[in-house]
């Protein structure tokens, strides 16, 4: 049995270019009429995702109001599998006696409109609400969309750059996430 390798380290050329599939029966005679089939191979491109608009980082939100974001994301082979947008939080009072653990960070998935089956390039739009997301008032959050494709057994995953926002106070009127 044989491991499709690469031949370069940055994994774009396949080692191999073709395979011989030899078949056998259940007492292990080979078929004697046995045909040579070749097989492509591809190396799986990793995902490109990058953000289209975002509130500017270092910004302020406020703590009831949506935050709406649009990106580009897209596979250029097998397609992806999930876009998710991540999100963690800094407390700006570090060092405070009171202050709160850093949270794992959240995923929230997120759909495509413009493409199907996650192949081919996708624009995504996406909103969080940070009150929604049990953030507080002076939280730093620090948030990030990943794309992921279909690779098996391990995916590729691309990020975009990390935006940070400051949760300010909440607003009499916010807008909806919707």
């Amino acid at each position: 049995s044989s491991v499709l390798r690469t031949a370069d380290a940055e994994e774009k050329v396949p080692a191999l270019t073709s395979y011989r599939l030899l078949s056998v029966d259940v007492d292990g005679q080979r078929n004697r009429d046995a045909r040579d089939y070749s097989v492509e191979t591809l190396v799986d491109v990793p995902p490109t995702i990058r953000w289209e608009s975002a509130p500017e980082s270092g910004s302020s939100a406020a703590l009831n109001d949506a935050l709406r974001f649009q990106l580009w994301a897209e596979d250029p082979d097998f397609g992806l599998r999930s876009v998710r947008l991540r999100t963690a939080i800094r407390d700006l009072n570090e060092g405070a006696s009171a202050a709160r653990a850093n949270p794992a960070p959240i995923e929230t998935p997120l759909r495509s409109r413009s493409a199907k089956s996650g192949v081919g390039p996708s624009v995504l739009s996406g909103a969080f609400v940070p009150a929604e997301l049990g953030f507080q008032v002076g939280d730093e959050i620090e948030y990030w969309v990943e794309a992921v494709d279909s690779k098996e057994p391990e995916a590729n995953v691309a990020a975009t750059e990390k935006l940070l926002i400051v949760v300010g106070e909440p607003v009499a009127n916010p807008s909806s996430p919707d």
